[in-house]
C-alpha cells in the first residue's frame, strides 16, 4: 500500500513540475552527486526529512503549499510538566491578644509546633502617646497598634520552645517589664 502512495505522490509531484529528476540517469540509477530537488514558489530545497503518511485505496495525492515547509520544520519535542506534590493544609489557630500599659492579656500563649497562626494584637490605650507593640524576633514579627486599633500578621511556628514576646515602644518607666511567652510544643 506504501510503494502504491509513494508512486502515486512521485507521479503527482512530477506532473506538478515540484521535483526535477533532471540528475537521474535512464536505467534508474542516480548520478553520483544527483538528489531530487523540491520546488516551492521561486526557491529550491534538498529534502533533509522523510514526510511520512498514508492514504486510503483510490486516493489521489495532491501536495499541499505546506507540504515543503513541513519537510524541513524543526522537530518539537514536548517538556514533560512534573506533577507538584499534594500538600497537607496546616492546622491554623488564630490568637487574640491586647496590649495595654504595663501588660499583655494574654500574657502567656500555647501552640502546636506547625500551626499556622494568625495574631491579632489590639491597643486597648496608647501608652504615653506612643502607642504599643507586640515584637517576637523568633519568629520576625513585630505589629505596632494605637488605642483602639487591630492590626496582625501571620507565621508559622515551624520551632519548638519557649519564645519571649514584648512591647518594643517606650511608655513609660517600666515599659521593659511589658513581656509575654510563647509556648511552642512538639
Amino acid at each position: 500500500m506504501k510503494m502504491i502512495f509513494a508512486g502515486i505522490l512521485l507521479v503527482s509531484l512530477l506532473a506538478a513540475g515540484c521535483i526535477d529528476l533532471g540528475g537521474l540517469l535512464g536505467n534508474g540509477q542516480a548520478a553520483p552527486s544527483a538528489q531530487p530537488t523540491i520546488r516551492t514558489g521561486a526557491a529550491t530545497a534538498r529534502p533533509t526529512a522523510v514526510v511520512t503518511q498514508t492514504a486510503t485505496a483510490g486516493a489521489t495525492a495532491v501536495p499541499s503549499a505546506s507540504a515543503a515547509a513541513q519537510i524541513n520544520a524543526p522537530t518539537v519535542t514536548p517538556t514533560p510538566t512534573p506533577i507538584a506534590p499534594t500538600t497537607q493544609a496546616l492546622p491554623t489557630s488564630v490568637i487574640e491578644v491586647k496590649v495595654k500599659k504595663f501588660a499583655f492579656t494574654p500574657s502567656t500563649l500555647s501552640i502546636k509546633k506547625g500551626t499556622s497562626v494568625i495574631l491579632r494584637v489590639t491597643g486597648e490605650d496608647d501608652g504615653t502617646g506612643n502607642g504599643h507593640s507586640f515584637k517576637m524576633l523568633d519568629f520576625g514579627i513585630n505589629i505596632p497598634v494605637r488605642q483602639g486599633q487591630t492590626n496582625q500578621a501571620s507565621f508559622v511556628a515551624d520551632k519548638a520552645g519557649e519564645f519571649t514576646y514584648k512591647d518594643s515602644l517606650c511608655c513609660g518607666t517600666t515599659n521593659p517589664a511589658i513581656l509575654g511567652k510563647l509556648t511552642v510544643t512538639p
